[in-house]
C-alpha cells in the first residue's frame, strides 16, 4: 500500500494506545485526527497520492454512485469558528493494526500519557481505495506517529507541571511520611 509522511501536523482525538469503537459500532480500531496547515507540503503529497490509487483502481475514470472520498475536511467546516482549524485541513485516519509510536530520537513511547491532542508529530498514513458490498471509497491508515514537540493542548486540560511541584518521595528523609 503506498504510504505518505505528513510532516509538523497537530494530532487530536489520539487513540493510538487501545482500539476503540465508533459509537459502539463496528471493530474496535486505533485512530486520530491530524490537523494539517493549509500549506503544508504533505498536504499535496497526500492528495496526489489519494488521486493516483482512485486512478489505479478505477482505470476507466468510472467512479462507482455513492463514491466516498478520503476523510479530509476544511477545519472551518468541521469546527467553525475555532482558530485551531481555521486554514487547515482535518484529516481522519484509523488502523485495526496498532500503529507505532515514536519520540524525537526513535524510541517506542508506551505511556499514552505522552501523547495529547494538540501535540505536533510525524504520521505516516497508507492511502487505499476499499470495496465493500455497502460502501466504497478512498481512505487512509493510520501506520506510524512521531512525536515531535509540544503544542497548545486541544481538549482544555491543563498541564501538570504548572499545577503541582515535585514531592518528595515517602520514607526518604525529610519526605512527608518519613
Amino acid at each position: 500500500m503506498p504510504t505518505v509522511t505528513l510532516e509538523n501536523v497537530r494530532i487530536s482525538y489520539p487513540t493510538l494506545f487501545t482500539p476503540k469503537q465508533v459509537a459502539g459500532q463496528g471493530e474496535p480500531k486505533y485512530s486520530a485526527a491530524f490537523i494539517i496547515d493549509n500549506n503544508n507540503p504533505g498536504l499535496k503529497k497526500l492528495l496526489a497520492l489519494r488521486d493516483e490509487v482512485v486512478k489505479t483502481a478505477y482505470p476507466t475514470g468510472k467512479i462507482p454512485s455513492g463514491f466516498k472520498g478520503l476523510p479530509l475536511y476544511a477545519g472551518e467546516d468541521k469546527h467553525p469558528g475555532n482558530e485551531d482549524y481555521a486554514g487547515c485541513h482535518l484529516l481522519n485516519s484509523s488502523n485495526k493494526n496498532k500503529p507505532v509510536v515514536v519520540d524525537q530520537q526513535m524510541n517506542k513511547v508506551l505511556d499514552p500519557a505522552q501523547v495529547y491532542p494538540g501535540m505536533f508529530v510525524n504520521v505516516a498514513v497508507s492511502v487505499y481505495c476499499y470495496n465493500q458490498t455497502l460502501s466504497k471509497g478512498v481512505t487512509c491508515g493510520l501506520e506510524a506517529v512521531q512525536l515531535v514537540r509540544d503544542g497548545e493542548r486541544l481538549d482544555n486540560r491543563p498541564n501538570v507541571n504548572e499545577l503541582f511541584s515535585p514531592i518528595a518521595v515517602p520514607g526518604e528523609a525529610g519526605g512527608l511520611f518519613g
